[in-house]
């Protein structure tokens, strides 16, 4: 089943929902149709249905909901992104699981929502697919892929080509306390704030601790610092943004 609507005048980000629940794409539905700078173009109860429309409408972002067997919503995600590869895809589930998390993003998803979301977070949530420099996702999640990875020694290097190892990560006290920081999702205007500095100081210094650790971007960054355990951050934080080039 789909369903099309009046298109808005200078729409800011068309969407398309594609979930199997009804009473699911409704909740989406009203969201989105709350925002002036969103737009809904159409909504489908399965992606076999929706590939020539979304193509053909100029969609720009598809949330898609995915369930039990996740395999299932992982081979959707895989031919929606196979099929229009110009779309952003934001996973929408109730699965709060790091397995599932992985399998979508390798797959291609932008960003993983759970479906206890509040209106701004399916909100940053599109509007970060659509600009495809970041992934969104729970921070909870985050932390339990990267605290699965295997730890890093002398031997490892921490990137292809960085040539880094736990030996060679020297960071001042006050870097650490700008990477703790960082490590939970805060703005660097709110660790500025926090610590008493300027931005364009917690910004220098987080340039140094990107570099130290041999990162290219903030979370990667982080993702190092749990690798040779330097850094512990807590168990349970919100949908977090991480940027993919900055």
């Amino acid at each position: 089943m789909s369903i099309a609507f009046q298109k808005r005048k200078d729409p800011v980000v068309r969407i398309a929902l594609i979930d199997s629940q009804p009473i699911v794409r409704a909740g989406l539905r009203a969201v989105v149709e709350a925002e002036r700078d969103l737009e809904l173009l159409t909504e489908f109860s399965e992606v076999g249905e929706a590939l020539r429309p979304i193509s053909s409408l100029g969609v720009e972002v598809v949330i898609l909901g995915v369930r039990k067997p996740v395999e299932n919503g992982i081979r959707d995600l895989q031919t929606l992104r196979d099929s229009c590869p110009d779309v952003a895809i934001i996973v929408f589930t109730n699965l709060r699981s790091a397995p599932c998390l992985v399998q979508s993003l390798r797959a291609g998803a932008r960003a993983y929502l759970l479906a206890d979301f509040d209106q701004k977070e399916l909100v940053d949530a599109v509007k970060t697919a659509q600009r495809g420099q970041s992934i969104k996702v729970p921070w909870d999640l985050f932390l339990r892929v990267i605290k699965g990875l295997p730890a890093l020694n002398d031997q490892h290097s921490l990137e292809a080509g960085a040539g880094l190892s736990f030996g060679a990560v020297r960071l001042t006290s006050r870097e650490k306390e700008v990477l703790t920081r960082m490590a939970t999702g805060a703005r660097y205007r709110s660790i500025a704030d926090e610590l008493g500095l300027a931005e364009s100081t917690v910004k220098k210094y987080a340039h140094h601790v990107i570099t130290k650790l041999g990162a290219t971007n903030r979370s990667t960054a982080v993702i190092n610092a749990h690798r040779l355990n330097i850094l512990s951050t807590p168990e349970d934080e919100p949908t977090q943004t991480f940027p993919g080039s900055r």
